[in-house]
């Protein structure tokens, strides 16, 4: 029996939201699927619904690194503030279109980030993965 996630995108780009959840949707069993535009709103959906409960399944955080009003650097700067057993239950993933090698880098300097990943979200990418998160 494989593990069901669930799923957080962040990420100003409807379009592309839209895709990475039809790709989620179409390849894995997601038992949730949120989206957020706004940063701010993510994150503050994450305390809400992380912060006084513990989740029994993991979730994947797929994050956006270039976005207004807060980047996916400034998120994961207060996400790392949240309390160490919010933060375990996540999987964090840097989505971009960026692929400046300093974007690169700094989310290997990053300890709550698993990976980075270009946009568009690829069939191949997604099953890697999760591939990796199951060892």
């Amino acid at each position: 029996m494989s593990i069901q996630y669930k799923y957080i995108i962040v990420d100003d780009d409807p379009q592309n939201n839209l895709i990475v959840k039809l790709t989620i949707k179409k390849y894995l069993n997601p038992s949730e699927i949120q989206i957020f535009t706004d940063p701010v709103e993510g994150l503050e959906w994450i305390k809400d619904h992380y912060l006084h409960e513990v989740i029994k399944s993991k979730t994947v955080l797929l994050l956006d690194v270039n976005m207004p009003i807060m980047s996916g650097w400034e998120f994961l700067e207060e996400f790392e503030k949240l309390d160490a057993l919010v933060q375990i239950q996540f999987f964090i993933f840097m989505l971009s279109s960026s692929v400046d090698d300093r974007d690169l880098e700094r989310s290997k300097s990053c300890k709550s980030v698993k990976g980075y990943l270009v946009k568009p979200l690829k069939k191949e990418e997604l099953m890697e993965l999760m591939g990796g998160l199951n060892l």
